[in-house]
């Protein structure tokens, strides 16, 4: 097998992307591990769930005249 410069070049941007993707892959299953909801997401608070707002708060905060 003869090893040309398109060959080269076709094997280093081949291997590029199989780095870039076990990168990626790897990323995903450290974080998912160190997430303190457990769920791996990135935008999540470090005290878990988001607070709960009720609807009559809303509705008195607003006042009587708007509808």
């Amino acid at each position: 097998m003869i090893l040309d410069w398109q060959s080269i070049a076709s094997l280093a941007i081949v291997s590029l992307a199989i780095a870039y993707l076990a990168r990626i892959g790897w990323r995903t299953i450290v974080e998912r591990k160190a997430a303190a909801c457990g769920g791996g997401c990135k935008s999540c608070a470090a005290g878990g769930e988001p607070p709960v707002v009720e609807i009559g708060a809303l509705a008195s905060s607003r006042g009587p005249d708007h509808r």
